[in-house]
């Protein structure tokens, strides 16, 4: 206890130097303030992450759906979409019914709900007048692959939510893995232990 008051007294949040001093805000804080979200220059799945600190990435509540719709395009088409500008790219392969996955404050929601998304355009949604996005939705590691990742295509929908597009850690990024975590041995009396288990 000694040694968590004096932990208390002397943390500090961590700094990060990135041109600028940027400090520490968790995910859950920055799921509670549901700000506006930086946009990614192009498609690529490298931008999952906008995190000028590199510890987090972007996620959509997601169900796969709509399969039918990929199941026109040839095999080929998956090597020529990433040449095409992101206008034509949205016409092509984008859909339009973000609105079908919202995401309910009372309701709990599973690790495998969201799924790595690229957030590139936002836009004022005609039917309620709040800001919407656009994205690509990624394949999740922990869902079956899907017909369009079979195909290399990309899976683009329209009118989402910013509250169906949530911040998590990259793996081991977390504020528990951070160095300046509270860490320390626990000590406990010997009469709490069974026999067999004490040192001899």
């Amino acid at each position: 206890e000694k040694a968590w008051d004096e932990h208390v007294q002397k943390w500090e949040p961590p700094v990060y130097h990135i041109g600028k001093e940027e400090k520490w805000t968790s995910a859950a804080k920055l799921n509670e303030e549901l700000l506006p979200l930086k946009l990614a220059p192009n498609l690529s799945a490298d931008h999952v992450s906008l995190d000028s600190r590199n510890v987090l990435f972007t996620g959509c509540y997601y169900y796969e759906d709509d399969e039918g719709f990929f199941e026109s395009f040839d095999e080929d088409e998956g090597s020529s979409w990433e040449g095409q500008p992101m206008d034509e790219v949205i016409t092509n392969y984008g859909r339009t019914y973000g609105h079908k996955y919202p995401v309910h404050e009372n309701r709990v929601y599973s690790d495998g709900s969201f799924w790595p998304c690229v957030v590139f355009r936002n836009e004022i949604s005609p039917g309620t007048g709040e800001e919407s996005y656009t994205v690509r939705i990624i394949q999740s590691h922990v869902h079956a692959t899907t017909i369009w990742e079979q195909k290399s295509l990309p899976r683009i929908i329209s009118n989402y939510s910013r509250r169906s597009i949530r911040h998590f850690y990259l793996p081991y990024q977390s504020d528990l893995h951070s160095p300046l975590a509270f860490r320390h041995h626990i000590e406990l009396p010997e009469e709490l232990l069974p026999v067999i288990w004490r040192d001899r």
